[in-house]
């Protein structure tokens, strides 16, 4: 199968396990951490499209790391699991709304998330339509559509 993009997964788990050999099943080129440490050296080194975080790393906690990478990768797609007795409701709350912080307070819409996503695979493939269309398992026209709705550039 064809690698879609490259993907980071900083985990200590075998959730994070499972998560590398899910990804990689389907195609995905994965590189796998358990150190948050080595995971801001891995994006200073290498271009991440996406980024699964594992909350609670130890060491650094997930937030810390995110706001690393985000120096380093602005603009990469960075997803944090939280999971486990260690988080408690004050935790969780407080990450939503760092990591979620669009349009003043609310939370980030379905049509962000399309934009985000479409922008993200356009710049991966640097504006082929036809492999964004294929990577994001959409007719070319339905990403023409979506390219001219979002006004995204091209």
């Amino acid at each position: 199968m064809k690698t879609r993009w490259r993907t980071l997964v900083v985990a200590e788990d075998s959730a994070g396990e499972a998560l590398v050999a899910r990804l990689r099943a389907q195609g995905h080129q994965v590189d796998t951490t358990h150190s948050g440490l080595e995971a801001i050296d891995y994006a200073r080194e290498q271009q991440y499209l996406t980024y699964f975080i594992d909350f609670q790393i130890s060491g650094m906690d997930g937030v810390e790391i995110m706001k690393e990478i985000r120096r380093v990768q602005p603009e990469a797609s960075i997803i944090l699991t939280c999971r486990g007795p260690g988080m408690n409701a004050d935790d969780f709350a407080s990450l939503i709304h760092m990591v979620v912080p669009v349009n003043g307070n609310k939370p980030m819409s379905l049509v962000d998330m399309e934009k985000i996503l479409i922008t993200a695979t356009l710049r991966h493939t640097g504006g082929n339509i036809k492999e964004s269309a294929a990577l994001l398992g959409i007719d070319r026209s339905t990403l023409y559509e979506k390219i001219k709705k979002y006004m995204i550039p091209r």
